[in-house]
């Protein structure tokens, strides 16, 4: 939609070239393209255009977020009794807004996405959308189209049935297309299945209904309705069905703003927790831009910045690595890799090698495997899970040469390996007293599904490191599990390299 609403308002000549136009690029995306560093959401809350100071009343210039902020969300937009749209308390086209207007296309065309955020504390606006949609919906729809606009942000504060926010949501998508933001601001309490401030209805039944329309949710931790100074609040909307990649953590920018103000290194403390135990997070609002205590001396964005680089920072650090079920299995019997600790969604390369025969490495991924060239053979490529793990069972072939073997797997950011040995002939079964895991240990299973390779969205470079024990706990199986594996990882003669799995962003 973005280059099509772009064409129409900045170039009106160029109807013509609108048919075309649908075959443009899409605006900012909000998962990173395979192979690619995943950036969370940093998104500022844009209301106060105008401030008030000693002086006199001051623009509040919001292109100095440019690099700072993935997202803006401008408002409150209020749908009026009389039929008109407001912008705060003045009209989308008052002269006073026009470099506002002008400030956001450039922010856009340097890549931050600008939604309208739609409702808030102001009563009115979802009673009129429940009363009379037909006469109030196209106000709102024209608007974001006339503003080129990247998506539209639903705070509802007000009462407002679970029927008539699917309907509205169902109806923006079929409006605005699928590259276009929808989201919605409830509250952590209504989000964890508490209370219902948020529109009267439950959250989770919404997301059962028209989840896959719904993009995420920015999150209100703060006003008594959860804060920041722990990750309780969090835990507790994971515990009700939601998983982090759908939440938005947002906390307030400055004390004055509203309760649940969290003290700059204790929020820092917290939200490296959080993306550590959980990085597939959404990201983190911030409410709001104009008054944000800077960091380290610096301007009201550095708020924002400071965040962004919290965020990232911990996925330079930990490793990834893999482990094989067997140290020892026959030949025509079943081996199974087990990886963990790398980025979710990463798309992980799998290769075997093994004894040479007249010059040659032979695999032992299938019937076919040997390689004659002196290369690994293919084993298959692999897909780490919501929690960075991945399992993949394979068959030695009938006719593997005996010896030594190895296993390797490759990501973005590079390899991590494991040893096992075929036998000159069949083995026995494995002791469980031996200390290496079984088939139904459980051991760095992630979900217990059947062995193979597995679909999750988007990619990431991975990590490896040498001391799984110590540094992959926080992957979503227990640390103790880990510990188990640990002596079959060194028995078994694995070598893993140590990778960053996300290259450092200035």
């Amino acid at each position: 939609m973005r280059p099509i609403r772009a064409l129409l308002r900045r170039a009106p000549a160029a109807l013509a070239l609108v048919a075309s136009a649908a075959l443009l690029p899409a605006g900012p995306a909000a998962a990173a393209p395979p192979g690619e560093p995943r950036t969370p959401r940093v998104i500022a809350y844009y209301q106060t255009i105008y401030e008030t100071e000693a002086d006199g009343r001051r623009y509040v210039d919001p292109t100095p977020l440019t690099g700072a902020v993935t997202d803006v969300n401008l408002g409150a937009i209020h749908l009026n009794d009389d039929g008109s749209l407001h912008v705060n308390d003045i009209t989308a086209d008052h002269p006073e807004l026009a470099p506002m207007w002008a400030d956001l296309a450039a922010m856009q065309d340097a890549g931050v996405a600008v939604h309208a955020f739609v409702g808030g504390a102001a009563p009115g606006t979802y009673r009129n959308l429940a009363e009379d949609f037909d006469r109030f919906y196209p106000l709102l729809r024209d608007f974001l189209v006339e503003h080129d606009l990247d998506g539209v942000d639903l705070d509802i504060e007000e009462p407002f049935p679970l029927a008539d926010t699917i309907h509205l949501v169902e109806t923006l998508r079929g409006d605005f297309g699928p590259d276009f933001a929808i989201t919605l601001t409830p509250v952590a309490a209504d989000l964890a299945g508490r209370t219902s401030f948020s529109g009267g209805f439950s959250y989770a039944e919404l997301e059962a209904a028209v989840g896959h329309e719904i993009d995420w949710y920015n999150t209100q931790f703060y006003c008594g309705w959860g804060d920041l100074r722990t990750t309780a609040a969090f835990e507790a909307i994971l515990a009700n069905g939601f998983t982090a990649d759908r939440v938005v953590a947002g906390t307030v920018t400055n004390p004055g703003n509203c309760g649940g103000w969290v003290e700059p290194e204790v929020l820092d403390a917290v939200l490296t927790e959080l993306v550590t135990e959980h990085p597939t997070l959404g990201g983190v609002f911030g409410w709001e831009y104009f008054n944000s205590l800077g960091r380290d001396g610096g301007g009201r964005e550095t708020w924002f910045s400071h965040v962004r680089d919290v965020l990232r920072a911990p996925a330079t650090v930990e490793p990834g690595a893999i482990a094989v079920e067997h140290g020892t299995v026959a030949p025509g019997g079943a081996q199974t890799v087990l990886g963990r600790g790398f980025v979710p969604g990463e798309e992980v390369a799998l290769t075997v090698a093994g004894p040479a025969v007249g010059g040659a490495a032979v695999g032992g991924a299938a019937a076919d495997g040997a390689a004659a060239d002196g290369t690994a053979t293919d084993l298959a490529t692999a897909t780490a899970d919501p929690e960075g793990a991945f399992r993949l069972g394979f068959v030695v072939p009938a006719d593997a040469v005996p010896g030594a073997y190895t296993v390797t797997a490759t990501g973005a950011g590079g390899t991590a390996r494991a040893a096992y040995t075929v036998s000159a002939a069949p083995a026995p079964d494995p002791d469980p007293g031996d200390g290496a895991p079984g088939p139904g240990d459980g051991v760095l299973d992630p979900g217990g599904e059947a062995p193979g390779a597995r679909v999750a969205p988007g990619a990431g470079p991975a990590a490896s490191g040498a001391d799984p024990a110590g540094r992959l706990a926080r992957t979503g199986i227990p640390a103790g599990a880990w510990l188990a594996v640990a002596a079959a990882l060194v028995a078994a003669g694995t070598t893993l390299l140590r990778r960053a799995r996300r290259p450092e962003t200035a």
